[in-house]
């Protein structure tokens, strides 16, 4: 639960688990014959995913949002699950962050993918009437490599 936390604060989605307590499924591998490491006998999948990459900006915060308006601008405000989970287990919380902006979600890591999303689908998102991408295909990969290293800068500066 930890771990999609922190997926879903590195993309910044509103909708989602930590941030709304809902838009995911999850399966549950506990049973008696199960001999499945019990620390991970839970999968969540995340699901609803139109909000995420969505902000220009790649500060949010990975424990809840900052009002950027009025006399409480910089405070920080949390859902139900940032509130209870978070909070609680805040070493674990970082320490599977730093292990994710280490890896999976590292610059390197996913430049490498968008290096490979953008060979194979930009002739198809080019000719495709309702992609909505403001300026051209190269662009917006452009864009999406930009914020994910902004995105693991701030993380990391925040851990």
């Amino acid at each position: 639960m930890l771990t999609q936390g922190a997926v879903e604060a590195f993309t910044m989605g509103p909708d989602a688990l930590f941030s709304k307590g809902k838009n995911f499924l999850f399966i549950d591998f506990a049973d008696a014959s199960s001999k499945i490491d019990p620390l991970n006998k839970r999968l969540y999948i995340p699901w609803d995913l139109d909000s995420v990459f969505v902000s220009k900006r790649s500060d949010g915060d990975i424990y809840g949002t900052l009002k950027t308006k009025g006399k409480n601008a910089g405070e920080l405000t949390q859902q139900a699950y940032q509130e209870a989970i978070l909070n609680n287990f805040p070493e674990r919380y970082e320490a599977i962050m730093a292990t994710l902006l280490a890896g999976p979600l590292s610059p390197a890591s996913l430049t490498a993918f968008l290096n490979a999303l953008e060979v194979v689908l930009s002739a198809d998102l080019e000719l495709d009437p309702n992609n909505n991408i403001d300026g051209s295909i190269a662009e917006r990969f452009d864009h999406f490599r930009e914020w994910v290293t902004g995105r693991a800068v701030n993380i990391q500066g925040q851990l």
